[in-house]
């Protein structure tokens, strides 16, 4: 499996600390069954975040962008990593782009300066 994932030459990388909560998703993952289970989880993904007729958290990519993951979890039962991975890279990559920039318009409001004065109050 990371041969197959290292062959495709993906770019986005994170790591979070252990502390953060997990999601439903995130649990159904089944290290027995890496291919599979990467595709469930992919789909699912897909469903609440991306696809415009059932999501419910819709997250913002480009038009261009979800009309080539519409395409790919089209059929289901053909999904394949080759396809999905990349694609869901660049999604990541550019939810990571906006989350940035909003985080960089907050860090100039004075709520944000605020918070941190109250941060650094209860820290002490």
């Amino acid at each position: 499996m990371k041969i197959k994932i290292t062959a495709l030459n993906l770019e986005f990388d994170i790591i979070l600390p252990q502390s953060v909560p997990t999601s439903e998703i995130s649990n159904a993952f089944n290290e027995n069954e890496i291919e599979e289970s990467f595709i469930q989880c992919s789909y699912r993904l897909y469903s609440k975040y991306i696809d415009s007729s059932q999501a419910m958290m819709e997250v913002n990519i480009s038009s261009q962008l979800r009309t080539k993951l519409i395409n790919v979890f089209r059929d289901r039962q053909a999904l394949k990593l080759k396809d999905i991975l990349p694609l869901m890279e660049a999604a990541a990559k550019e939810i990571s782009h906006l989350m940035n920039d909003s985080y960089s318009r907050f860090r100039r409001e004075s709520v944000f300066t605020e918070l941190k004065y109250i941060n650094s109050q209860t820290r002490s």
